[in-house]
């Protein structure tokens, strides 16, 4: 397709993975028709009009199998090219993919956010001859929550695996906490659509969570990972309350967790087999132990800052039901449900449709 008219496009290029969303004043047929061929999860988002038509559209990761090319390009799918030790050629993915549905034009638009904004900035000019405009990943990540919640209904949402998926109706009561869990986490206050700051973070995130599973499970597939603990049982190897007194114990629940892997260290280790211990077990117990770690720094954050409202984004949680479940129920553990807990559709994206809504003109502002 050529056409003369402006297309947007969105980077977040993080430390796992690389997110694109594009932005177009009129129809884009074979884009259109590829987006189709996603799966559920991996579905479109189309927002409200503005000019003629505009869509924003979400790319999904690559599915080798039935050769799906709308990317989110994984650093496991990257190690899989010729040169594994290069990451630009999960850059150089994302440039061919823009090129071969003729993305680009003069009139085209680079907004690109993370830590690849900077690093990748020539590698766009040189490939695409465009100036990638870097953004504030913060800045970014405040932008998208707010789009979002202005132009797509039920945006948000409380999530337990009792009572599933439950849409909120949106305020705009400040401040709050947004939570960006993707390699690592991210601890934000808003205190207004433009008034924002960081105010805490942790190194144990998603990229922990694959890393102890390359480890332990000799998985590094996320969504593996994923669909691993929602079959396991992490009390198979984290000890909890019951397992240490007969009946609760203060304000303690008897399936509370006491120590994750507890059980694992009372094990002598010839006795250690696969029919003992489950890989989905173990990648239970890892996506326990990841939430409950960001669940409490959460919670403390809100206390120093006294906030009511808390949103748990990024690829880490991604709509997981298991992951949503553990972190509602970590989060509320330390809260006491005195402070709502809240997911938000979309999620992985947010960075990139933040950068997308951009209106920054030039890398000099």
């Amino acid at each position: 397709m050529e056409t003369d008219k402006q297309i947007k496009i969105g980077l977040d290029m993080g430390g796992s993975c690389v997110k694109l969303s594009v932005m177009a004043e009129q129809e884009i047929p074979q884009l259109e028709e590829e987006v189709e061929r996603m799966s559920d999860e991996e579905e479109k988002l189309a927002l409200p009009s503005q000019k003629k038509q505009e869509a924003l559209i979400k790319l999904a990761k690559q599915r080798e199998e039935d050769n799906v090319i709308y990317l989110k390009l994984w650093n496991n799918h990257i190690r899989k090219d010729k040169e594994p030790s290069d990451k630009e050629r999960g850059i150089m993915k994302c440039i061919q993919f823009l090129k071969d549905y003729n993305l680009v034009n003069e009139k085209s638009i680079i907004q690109a956010t993370g830590g690849g904004a900077h690093k990748y900035s020539s590698l766009f000019m040189d490939e695409l001859g465009i100036e990638v405009i870097k953004n504030d990943e913060m800045e970014s990540l405040v932008k998208g929550m707010v789009y979002l919640q202005d132009n797509i209904k039920d945006a948000c949402f409380t999530y337990t695996e009792e009572e599933g998926k439950e849409f909120q109706e949106e305020s705009n009561m400040y401040p709050r906490i947004l939570v960006s869990i993707g390699s690592g986490v991210s601890i934000i206050k808003a205190n207004s659509q433009d008034s924002y700051e960081r105010v805490a973070g942790s190194m144990i995130g998603g990229g922990t969570l694959v890393g102890l599973s390359n480890l332990l499970l000799h998985i590094n597939d996320f969504n593996k990972i994923q669909d691993f603990s929602k079959k396991g049982d992490h009390t198979v190897v984290d000890t909890i309350v019951k397992d240490l007194y007969d009946s609760n114990i203060d304000s303690l629940q008897e399936d509370t967790i006491a120590t994750s892997f507890g059980k694992i260290a009372t094990i002598q280790t010839d006795d250690i087999t696969e029919s003992s211990v489950k890989q989905e077990d173990i990648a239970s117990s890892l996506v326990c132990m990841i939430s409950y770690n960001i669940g409490q720094i959460t919670y403390l954050c809100c206390k120093l800052h006294k906030v009511q409202k808390v949103y748990f984004v990024g690829n880490f949680v991604k709509q997981h039901e298991y992951t949503m479940d553990r972190l509602t129920m970590a989060f509320d553990f330390f809260a006491r449900k005195e402070i709502k807990c809240m997911y938000m559709s979309h999620d992985g994206f947010l960075a990139s449709i933040g950068a997308l809504v951009s209106d920054k003109q030039s890398n000099e502002e």
